[in-house]
């Protein structure tokens, strides 16, 4: 029987720690260090995408709040001729 070999990033499974019994809780000790072992695993944005990511954002807000400028401008010009003529 052939034994599989355990190499480091073989992405196999990954062990996990067992969980504490329900109504319990880990110590802090555990927690930050799973939660380091987590932030490890990120992909993190490059720079290049962390900008190109606030471009985008910024270019869709300004288009959102022209667009409901101009859709408040017509509503409010529309309220006062319907109020305009109702006088």
């Amino acid at each position: 029987m052939a034994k599989a070999a355990a190499t480091k990033g073989s992405g196999g499974p990954r062990r996990r720690a067992p969980m504490p019994p329900s109504g319990q809780r880990a110590s802090l000790g555990r927690f930050v260090s799973e939660s380091w072992g987590e932030l490890r695993k990120v992909q993190w944005p490059t720079g290049q995408q962390v900008v190109q990511g606030t471009l985008v954002v910024g270019f869709v807000t300004a288009v959102f709040g022209i667009y409901l400028t101009v859709v408040d401008f017509l509503v409010v010009k529309g309220v006062n001729y319907v109020d305009k003529l109702l006088s």
